[in-house]
């Protein structure tokens, strides 16, 4: 209400100013009024053509009217204006999912994940996580979970946390909602395999391993997790195999050394 009334007297003493308009826009599509909304952004979107906000603002406002066809083109015009515009994004995933665009929404969701590291919030629990501190990072990944339900980044961060405690049936959750709006997130699959592991279940981490695999045949974190569930699995030759094509790539892998050793070990083969 504020924002409004603070809009509306800037407007008075300047008419048509851009600033002023956006934040009347907004002001009025939070309080639950998006046709007043759409009658200021949509002018203010053409007049002012290189603004990325306003185009959100109107994509989120043509939505809470149903007008879903126009809200996607002016959330992916906010996009062309600034691809690293992360809450652009997120929003056009969210939209597209709810509108049965699977393929399009995994695209969207995997432009929001690249981009997500530069959201402050983001940033700042990926960095909790990475000192070691998920105390710290889990009531902001939770805050912004209720803020967007639709955050697959959070989500993959808080069943990273999940998984840390021993609640493993609540990553996995976690990870099946991420993995059903974003099916191409890889290190949320690669954790999905590892939790499926974690809870006896090879036979399911071999296939979410094998789902990586067949788009990236390399990636040496996805052959350490099925060397891993192959060596469960009692497969240990095969294991080795993977083990030793991934260093022979790359030396600097202590974790695939470190299980190497294991498989070895377990082999009766001490000595190597």
């Amino acid at each position: 209400m504020l924002a409004d009334q603070q809009a509306a007297e800037i407007l008075a003493e300047i008419p048509g100013h851009a600033m002023a308009l956006l934040f009347q826009g907004i002001a009025r599509r939070l309080r639950g009024n998006p046709e007043s909304a759409i009658k200021i952004l949509t002018p203010l979107c053409r007049d002012w053509p290189d603004a990325p906000l306003p185009n959100l603002q109107l994509g989120l406002a043509l939505r809470e009217t149903g007008q879903n066809e126009p809200a996607v083109r002016s959330m992916r015009r906010a996009v062309a204006l600034k691809p690293g515009f992360s809450d652009a994004w997120i929003a056009l995933a969210d939209l597209l999912a709810a509108t049965g665009e699977a393929d399009a929404a995994d695209a969207a969701f995997a432009s929001y994940i690249q981009c997500s590291g530069r959201d402050p919030e983001m940033a700042t629990a990926a960095a909790a996580l990475q000192e070691n501190r998920p105390a710290d990072a889990a009531p902001i990944l939770r805050s912004r979970l209720q803020r967007l339900p639709m955050d697959v980044a959070a989500m993959c961060l808080l069943a990273d946390i999940a998984a840390r405690n021993g609640r493993f049936n609540d990553a996995e959750a976690l990870l099946s909602r991420c993995l059903a709006l974003s099916p191409s997130y890889r290190a949320a699959r690669q954790n999905y395999a590892l939790v499926l592991l974690w809870q006896n279940r090879p036979t399911e981490a071999l296939k979410e391993c094998d789902r990586l695999l067949a788009t990236a045949p390399n990636d040496p974190g996805a052959l350490n997790v099925k060397a891993n569930v192959l060596r469960r699995l009692g497969e240990y030759q095969e294991s080795l195999r993977i083990y030793a094509d991934v260093l022979e790539g790359d030396s600097q892998q202590p974790k695939v050394w470190t299980s190497l050793g294991h498989t070895l070990r377990t082999l009766g083969r001490t000595e190597e």
